[in-house]
């Protein structure tokens, strides 16, 4: 009995959902053109507006981590009385950053060596994707840079997300509810602006 409790509990309805998210996620990049024939017929038109819907998978991928973490974490509170901001941040970095930051110094070091070579677009500064603000760069200045950095503004917008989330959980959890109905009004201004 005391070991069904320790283990992790399972979502197991939650599965389907998530391949929901991806597919949509996964359709909404496969359908584009540059060709202006093919951009102007109503066919792709039609393919085009309903197929971006399919952003709002990631939109779920983000609501769907941010209820597993919290749940995870108030059920810690829950067993131990407390709630762990340090590892619960030493949890989240080791499952991305060892590959994310291979990725990033591996697309600075290529850049640097061979940008002689060819006439490359200027990569953002470094200390942005370092610092995990990649998302704010991209709204400020736009994405015209190497395509794979591109897609790390999501990995931004989660490690700003588990940053500020570890210390409501540690310091404001008797708040939490407040806070979601601020985060989710401010979330709709933030969109509104930018």
């Amino acid at each position: 009995m005391s070991s069904k409790l320790n283990r992790p509990h399972y979502f197991e309805n939650l599965d389907a959902t998530r391949f929901l998210g991806f597919f949509h996620v996964f359709l909404a990049h496969c359908f584009f053109t540059t060709s202006t024939v093919v951009k102007q017929s109503k066919a792709f038109h039609f393919v085009d507006v309903t197929i971006k819907a399919g952003f709002l998978g990631l939109d779920y991928f983000f609501v769907l981590s941010a209820f597993l973490l919290t749940w995870l974490a108030l059920n810690e509170r829950h067993k131990t009385g407390q709630f762990h901001a340090t590892f619960f941040m030493i949890r989240r970095g080791i499952r991305l950053w060892p590959l994310y930051f291979l990725l990033v110094l591996g697309v600075y070091l290529i850049h640097d060596v061979l940008s002689e070579r060819f006439d490359w677009n200027v990569l953002p500064p470094l200390r942005t994707f370092l610092l995990f603000y990649s998302n704010f760069y991209i709204i400020e200045h736009g994405q015209k840079f190497l395509f794979l950095l591109v897609f790390f503004w999501s990995i931004a917008v989660e490690e700003q997300f588990y940053l500020f989330w570890a210390f409501v959980l540690k310091f404001l959890h008797r708040y939490i509810v407040w806070i979601c109905f601020a985060l989710i009004l401010s979330s709709l201004i933030f969109r509104a602006v930018f």
